[in-house]
């Protein structure tokens, strides 16, 4: 009777701690690091990415969110400069500039927040997005003479 107690209790300490295995989501991505074209304030925080462009020439990105618990996400954007949009629905960014923006150089922040309705508070990552409209260039007009 001893035999058979031992292994009913190792039996249900195995089961035990089965039952308490957790399954631990592969890790996220590490972000790239994104070295912009033209110098900018060092307090704006880690670069996320940037569009380089000309006026009306458009450019598109889509900005990407992970978490490793797999917690749902809570993407919140700070007010979108001229010439931006950003589809909720895809977190695609469209940038087309033109020649009557004002700036060249555009930033928007973007807070990514797990579990928001947690009362203890969710977690946060932060990053900012560049946008720079290069200035138009002027055509040059010019004449190549042919010898003969």
């Amino acid at each position: 009777m001893k035999k058979i107690s031992s292994i009913i209790l190792i039996v249900m300490l195995s089961m035990l701690t089965v039952g308490r295995s957790e399954v631990i989501p592969p890790p996220c991505p590490t972000p790239e690091l994104v070295t912009p074209e033209f110098a900018v304030d060092p307090n704006i925080g880690r670069i996320l990415g940037q569009m380089v462009t000309y006026a009306g020439t458009p450019m598109s990105d889509v900005i990407t969110g992970c978490d490793p618990d797999g917690d749902s996400l809570h993407l919140v954007l700070g007010p979108l400069p001229l010439g931006v949009t950003f589809d909720p629905n895809n977190w695609q960014l469209n940038y087309n500039p033109d020649l009557s923006l004002p700036n060249v150089v555009y930033t928007l922040k973007f807070e990514l927040y797990d579990q928001p309705s947690d009362p203890n508070g969710p977690l946060m990552d932060s990053a900012t997005y560049l946008f720079i409209r290069r200035e138009n260039r002027k055509p040059t007009l010019g004449c190549r003479s042919q010898m003969q």
